[in-house]
């Protein structure tokens, strides 16, 4: 198998819609797929990668582990120039 490129992160959120409203707002991704997707997941997405968010059925986070005492999605990066690192 050869894989050409990264397809979305899928990320687990307490509120998909205003997650996607900032994702658009301040960092100019686009939404995705309404069309064919019911509710879930709400995607954004910024050239051919997207984010897929999925509700959560807690409002507040765990206590976070100890570092590295846990696997887990670290960060999610995008790439950027300067100036616009900086707006955001």
């Amino acid at each position: 198998m050869k894989l050409s490129q990264l397809d979305h992160v899928a990320l687990t959120v307490t509120n998909p819609l205003k997650f996607a409203e900032w994702y658009q707002s301040v960092s100019g991704l686009e939404r995705r797929y309404q069309e064919v997707l019911d509710d879930y997941p709400v995607v954004v997405g910024v050239g051919s990668t997207c984010i897929a968010l999925f509700p959560s059925l807690v409002t507040l986070p765990a206590e976070p582990p100890e570092r590295n005492e846990t696997i887990t999605m670290r960060h999610l990066a995008f790439k950027s120039d300067w100036a616009n690192f900086l707006k955001v």
